[in-house]
């Protein structure tokens, strides 16, 4: 057995041997340290030549970036001023418009006083002098629709003649004819039922003693609205003077063609 063993490593079929040179440690540290710098170095040449193609160059960026950052600055500031003027644009526009708001409501509101005093002017303008002798007595008594509805309007003005001495105490009854239907009703004032069917509600002046009370030296003035039914076709209203229920005076009126 041993002499085959002895064959087998003499002869061809013996198994090959490799020998290896023996390097030290420092040596293979100093040849890997070498490729790693020459590849750093090949690495940091290759960046510089594609910035150098490319024209990139960190003072121009870097440069770039400030001009950049100036800009956004100047913008950013411009956009606040712009803020600012377009505030204060859109708080002096909304002062602009409640002033010019409140100033039409002072127009309407003169322009009413207006009508309204053209309206007194044209009442007394029609008023009929007073008679020399005392006593109660109706000045003018007029009658217009009201604009937008199918109301009357009425306006009455008693005075007394001569040198009164004393103030005269009394009520005024509007007595109210119209046509319902083709046939003729009349209406008093105040009075319930006739204040229920021109349509007055309960707590309606229509039923208020003090619209119809009169209590002056020289003059007073009434006036007020008495809703007429669409309906109706008012015929006249008569205005009726009582003191302690003695007629006094009256007068009736018609709306004006």
């Amino acid at each position: 057995m041993k002499w085959k063993l002895l064959w087998r490593r003499l002869s061809v079929a013996a198994p090959r041997m490799t020998i290896k040179t023996h390097r030290p440690w420092w040596l293979q540290a100093l040849v890997w340290i070498v490729i790693l710098g020459l590849s750093g170095a090949l690495a940091l040449w290759t960046y510089d030549l594609g910035r150098s193609i490319t024209g990139l160059d960190r003072g121009q960026i870097e440069s770039k970036l400030s001009h950049l950052k100036v800009q956004l600055n100047r913008m950013t500031e411009e956009r606040n001023q712009l803020s600012a003027s377009a505030s204060a644009a859109q708080s002096n526009l909304a002062i602009e418009r409640a002033t010019l708001e409140k100033l039409m409501a002072q127009v309407r509101a003169l322009e009413a006083e207006n009508t309204r005093l053209r309206e007194d002017l044209a009442f007394f303008e029609r008023m009929v002098p007073a008679p020399p002798h005392s006593g109660v007595s109706i000045r003018s008594f007029s009658l217009q629709r009201e604009p937008g509805s199918s109301g009357i309007r009425y306006r009455l003005l008693v005075g007394q003649g001569g040198k009164p001495t004393r103030d005269f105490t009394g009520n005024a009854q509007l007595v109210i004819t119209v046509l319902q239907e083709g046939r003729s009703v009349t209406l008093s004032l105040p009075d319930e039922r006739s204040a229920q069917a021109l349509g007055a509600s309960a707590g309606s002046n229509l039923l208020n003693p003090q619209t119809y009370s009169l209590s002056f030296r020289t003059f007073q003035r009434l006036e007020g609205t008495i809703p007429l039914p669409s309906d109706w076709v008012l015929k006249s209203i008569q205005v009726r003077v009582l003191e302690n229920g003695v007629l006094r005076a009256q007068q009736s009126a018609s709306l004006p063609p």
